[in-house]
């Protein structure tokens, strides 16, 4: 029941995460964020980035609770994966952004 209301709720961006799962409005992304750029995970020295995906003005963002700003999908979708949905009442723990 739940994955019907789901399907209708997230529209697809046309865009794919590093493992090639589509990500659609209203996921939970995660990467890493480091001195050196976007990474796929943590050296120690990165902070973890939950952001959900939301639709500006036509424009697919990477939006940022914590710090309330975002970046274009474009920038860092080949860094991050899927890891929830803000549909699924149990996946709102995944937003926590500690420094890792």
């Amino acid at each position: 029941m739940i994955e019907e209301v789901l399907a209708w709720k997230q529209v697809p961006t046309g865009y794919k995460d590093r493992e090639g799962t589509e990500i659609k409005e209203g996921d939970i992304v995660e990467f890493y964020f480091g001195d050196d750029g976007p990474s796929t995970k943590s050296d120690g020295n990165n902070t973890r980035m939950a952001d959900v995906v939301v639709r500006v003005d036509g424009q697919w963002y990477f939006y940022c609770r914590d710090v309330r700003n975002g970046a274009f999908i474009t920038r860092y979708n080949t860094f991050c994966k899927v890891i929830g949905t803000i549909y699924d009442p149990t996946s709102e723990r995944l937003l926590a952004n500690p420094v890792s």
